[in-house]
């Protein structure tokens, strides 16, 4: 007896639209961390919903302290975009990828001339042909050029620039910095107590008992603790 072919049409299977623009692409997240872990874990699960909900495939996720001089992860983001390590870069604003708005268009045309799209997740969209948005982008950069030399300066000629940094004073010309005795003292203390094997609270609580605040009065955190330890690293103390 021969088979009956069967009349009903093949399933057809799922495949991602040539137009759609998430399809197969892959998605590095740029996120900028409030200082509060709770809030900055917050911000960093949206982010990934927002990839996961866009359809992107997921390309990684550069982390950025919100007060980290010089940004060294989004350097670090577009010497792997440079790699074609992602075809997109998520942020939350536009204005995440610098301290100015030229300067985060600057990075945004940069991104744009390497083949990889900025898609902010509060819907700003930008028209990175236009020329006078690359006119701008451009005079972003040439101010950090000129804020970066000036900067360079300053430090050549011991001069402050910025925050005066913890065991620093200003000198009374206002341009020059001196040390702050009771703050050497509170880093050396600081730096000790670690050295012995001493947890952050309770050197914050050594420190109150010692007679040590903040600048502004109030008792040194734990958190500031980690502050001073981490200079000292980077500064090559013990």
């Amino acid at each position: 007896m021969e088979k009956q072919k069967s009349t009903q049409a093949p399933v057809p299977t799922a495949e991602p639209h040539a137009d759609d623009p998430s399809s197969r692409r892959r998605a590095a997240l740029y996120v900028v961390l409030p200082d509060d872990p709770a809030a900055a874990t917050a911000v960093v699960h949206e982010r990934e919903a927002f990839r996961r909900a866009q359809g992107y495939v997921p390309a990684g996720t550069y982390k950025e302290k919100a007060d980290a001089p010089g940004r060294p992860v989004l350097r670090r983001l577009l010497g792997r975009a440079r790699t074609n390590a992602f075809d997109v870069v998520i942020v939350l604003a536009l204005d995440d990828l610098g301290d100015t708005r030229p300067c985060a268009l600057s990075v945004a045309v940069a991104l744009a001339d390497l083949g990889v799209a900025v898609v902010s997740a509060d819907g700003m969209q930008l028209d990175l042909s236009a020329r006078g948005l690359r006119w701008v982008a451009g005079e972003g950069e040439r101010h950090s050029t000129r804020v970066r030399r000036g900067l360079r300066d300053k430090r050549a000629r011991n001069e402050r620039f910025g925050q005066v940094p913890l065991g620093y004073e200003l000198a009374a010309d206002g341009l020059h910095l001196q040390s702050n005795l009771r703050e050497q003292q509170m880093i050396a203390l600081c730096n000790r107590l670690a050295s012995e094997g001493m947890k952050r609270n309770p050197i914050a609580r050594a420190l109150h008992d010692q007679g040590f605040r903040s600048r502004a009065g109030t008792m040194v955190t734990a958190r500031q603790v980690g502050r001073i330890l981490g200079r000292g690293r980077q500064a090559g103390e013990p």
